[in-house]
């Protein structure tokens, strides 16, 4: 989240009392921290309060300006804490923001096992098998307890448990039947062959 714009009227040693006694001006204003380098509270005309942190990315040359949320939401506490993890990281060379961002990111492009169900039933299934109703059911059935779960995450004693649970039930004909299109291979896909040989090991 980028920081708002105002001009810095000092650096103080912040405390809840002080934060809450700064009040609203024409235009925006900052206090910094003096117990935090980089961090500052600013008040905007509207008497919202921000954290506002800046610091400069060694070995880049790049500065990171960006809000911690309001002060409402954020303690004192938390803020500087949040602020000193970028800001050592900083100090290394490392950009915590970017990084945090690229995890979020190939996080959600991770399938789970129900996306992946959906992408087989339409590539493989649905317009070309009479039964797709029947097996779209029998695998939202059978893989329930793993439904959202990341399909790359799935191990070879996830597939066994959900085997001997069917089979307590006498139906692990049907799970068996079920499991068959859903073996992972390389890239998170799954490819038409056997589970039992491409579940990566326990």
């Amino acid at each position: 989240m980028a920081s708002g714009s105002g001009l810095t009227r000092g650096t103080v040693s912040l405390t809840h009392r002080s934060v809450e006694a700064l009040r609203p001006a024409e235009t925006p204003y900052r206090v910094s921290d003096q117990r935090c380098i980089g961090l500052a509270v600013r008040v905007a005309p509207s008497g919202i309060k921000t954290w506002d942190l800046a610091y400069r990315i060694r070995g880049s040359g790049k500065v990171r300006r960006l809000s911690l949320g309001r002060v409402a939401d954020v303690s004192l506490e938390r803020a500087r804490q949040r602020a000193n993890e970028l800001t050592s990281a900083a100090r290394a060379g490392r950009d915590l923001v970017a990084e945090e961002e690229e995890r979020r990111a190939a996080a959600a492009s991770r399938l789970t096992v129900q996306k992946l169900i959906e992408l087989y039933l339409r590539r493989r299934v649905t317009g070309r098998l009479r039964t797709a109703k029947e097996i779209e059911s029998r695998l939202k059935r059978a893989l329930a307890p793993i439904l959202h779960r990341h399909a790359d995450d799935i191990r070879r004693r996830d597939i066994r448990e959900l085997l001997d649970a069917v089979a307590d039930r006498g139906k692990s004909g049907k799970l068996r039947s079920a499991g068959k299109p859903l073996a992972p291979c390389s890239g998170g896909l799954y490819r038409r062959t056997s589970w039992r040989r491409t579940l990566p090991p326990d």
